[in-house]
């Protein structure tokens, strides 16, 4: 039996792993092997993808705010309204395909927030919200994946 305080902490640990294609054997094989606890972890120590000795390398802040412009433009928005608290549907459509791309590129929720500075606690909801949208909206899954040529990466496959 396990208590809240356990659960609660794999719950943790999980959102913060699962952005890394790591499947949930995966996950909870290292959350029981190393006994970290979600509060110590740090986004630098999570381990990449596959290759441990590979080095993760996080593209410059311009990148950045670059996806975010061009996330607006091919939205039809302003950058003034995006980083509103407004929560306007056109808004939050950007700010989520901005964080999937971020993502993809090599970004940590914390890089996305210190740069943009939007809100920490919503980002990987914001990555996985891009993901079901794309999945079932066709529109939206074209403008995210135009997004996506524009800077050099795969698009989402439904």
């Amino acid at each position: 039996m396990y208590s809240k305080a356990d659960l609660f902490g794999f719950a943790e640990y999980y959102l913060r792993l699962h952005h890394r294609k790591m499947t949930m054997e995966e996950i909870l094989f290292n959350y029981l092997k190393g006994h970290i606890k979600p509060q110590d972890l740090v986004e630098d120590d999570i381990l990449p993808i596959k290759d441990v000795n590979e080095k993760v390398i996080i593209p410059p802040d311009y990148v950045l705010i670059n996806v975010r412009d061009m996330a607006c433009k091919l939205s039809g928005v302003t950058v003034k309204d995006v980083n509103s608290k407004k929560r306007n549907r056109e808004f939050v459509e950007v700010r989520q395909m901005t964080c999937w791309i971020a993502v993809q590129m090599g970004y940590a929720p914390r890089d996305i927030t210190r740069i943009l500075k939007w809100d920490r606690s919503v980002t990987y909801q914001r990555v996985e919200k891009a993901e079901e949208l794309a999945s079932t909206i066709k529109e939206y899954r074209w403008r995210l994946n135009e997004l996506a040529k524009r800077f050099g990466l795969n698009g989402f496959i439904a």
